[in-house]
């Protein structure tokens, strides 16, 4: 079952306590949409991303470089307000 605002908003909640932290949430059964736009809407506040698990087994399994996946999803959230960009289809 896909995580959804409640379980999205507790975390955020979090982050946002912690002075100039960013956040990242990863599922292994995806996002609601209602989750996601509780993130974009979050992002006037803080940075926070949202990945499935799957992007990270992906990013694993062809052994890419950690920081250019997460540099890639925290610059789609800052440019295009989009917290839950696929860097892997």
């Amino acid at each position: 079952m896909p995580l959804g605002t409640g379980e999205v908003s507790q975390h955020l909640v979090r982050v946002f306590t912690r002075h100039c932290a960013r956040g990242l949430l990863i599922s292994y059964s995806g996002f609601t949409e209602p989750a996601v736009n509780t993130c974009n809407e979050a992002l006037g506040r803080m940075i926070v991303v949202l990945s499935g698990l799957e992007e990270i087994v992906q990013l694993l399994e062809r052994e890419d470089n950690l920081s250019d996946f997460l540099r890639s999803k925290v610059r789609s959230a800052i440019i295009d307000k989009d917290p839950y960009h696929r860097v892997y289809g």
